[in-house]
């Protein structure tokens, strides 16, 4: 705390420049554009499979350079969508499990986005039916996760991985996806009727 100021300031070494302008200005746009999109997504959405890969879809590009929509309780569950798609890898990861996934799974029971910005722990995010870590093959750097909550309960969850080469995912990434996670939710429970 800045005790002759009475306001809390950041800390960070004198030699470190914090982002520009622009960095913040890029950020927020990307982030407003992938909720955009994704908004799109769930107003249009039919049917849930529609939803999961529209969902993904939205998301995969600027905002995320891999994205997993976990919505509903029985395969097929997860729609997966990357930046620079790779069919293969794809349907690797639709076969993980998201009882697999300590960060998807911790999200759910928590009821609460979460951010792992360096993700920490090889298998944070499963390991694909080979064994193969996810985090590894990815070469992911840092994930996003926002549970979809409604009634008290988890209704699935959205994923956003950024990957080597990429900015880390931050807090404005967290709020955005939160937001997603609830319009999504909001079309998952029109699609089922309730």
């Amino acid at each position: 705390m800045d005790e002759s100021r009475g306001r809390l300031r950041a800390l960070r070494p004198p030699d470190t420049p914090g982002p520009g302008p622009h960095d913040w200005v890029r950020t927020w746009t990307i982030a407003m554009d992938a909720l955009a999109r994704a908004s799109v997504a769930a107003a249009a959405a039919t049917a849930g499979e529609q939803l999961r890969a529209q969902t993904a879809d939205a998301l995969a590009g600027p905002f995320a350079d891999w994205a997993f929509a976990d919505l509903g309780d029985g395969p097929p569950w997860r729609a997966v969508a990357a930046r620079r798609p790779d069919p293969r890898l794809a349907a690797l990861l639709t076969a993980v499990g998201r009882a697999e996934c300590p960060l998807i799974t911790s999200a759910l029971e928590h009821g609460a986005p979460l951010l792992a910005s360096p993700v920490e722990g090889e298998s944070l995010l499963g390991r694909l039916p080979d064994g193969r870590p996810v985090i590894g093959v990815l070469g992911a750097h840092s994930a996003v996760v926002a549970p979809l909550i409604s009634e008290g309960s988890a209704r699935g969850a959205i994923t956003i991985v950024r990957c080597v080469g990429s900015p880390a995912a931050g807090f404005v990434d967290l709020g955005v996806l939160s937001q997603i996670a609830d319009l999504t939710c909001a079309a998952v429970t029109r699609l089922s009727g309730r």
